[in-house]
């Protein structure tokens, strides 16, 4: 049976967006979609961000479920930094929350908040290696493309 969930539903389709890095203090573009895969079991998201020539400077692919033992989201997250990360998530109103608990207490927190009927703004946030600190890393705003 096909995972039902309007929330989820609402992310598949093209989105480009502009954003800002916070730690390198630069500006960016990002081109993402998000689909419906294995059976209707996965949203998948892929993300690009050139550089400024106009090459892929990030991308990142993704597997949204809901896992029916547990009811628990669950996004594993491939990127071309070859780095694998699992992320639970959570749902509450328009936003959707991701946490990354990685190895000696490194954290990131990434949210996905739904502006209107066709925005949605990403926000990153990961902890300082040494004290522990949620540091903000970048923030985007993406809009629907319309075809």
């Amino acid at each position: 049976e096909a995972l039902q969930d309007p929330f989820l539903d609402w992310f598949a389709g093209e989105w480009t967006g502009k954003g800002k890095n916070f730690v390198m203090g630069f500006p960016f573009d990002e081109i993402s979609s998000w689909s419906w895969e294995l059976k209707h079991q996965f949203l998948v998201h892929h993300t690009t961000t050139p550089n400024p020539q106009g090459e892929p400077f990030y991308k990142g692919s993704g597997y949204l479920t809901k896992l029916p033992e547990s009811e628990k989201y669950v996004l594993h997250w491939f990127n071309s930094f070859r780095q694998i990360k699992v992320y639970e998530a959570t749902i509450k109103e328009d936003t959707i929350t991701f946490v990354h608990e990685g190895k000696d207490g490194y954290r990131e927190v990434y949210t996905y908040t739904k502006k209107g009927a066709d925005e949605y703004r990403v926000y990153l946030e990961a902890s300082d290696p040494k004290t522990g600190k949620m540091i903000p890393q970048f923030e985007t705003l993406l809009q629907r493309v319309k075809k």
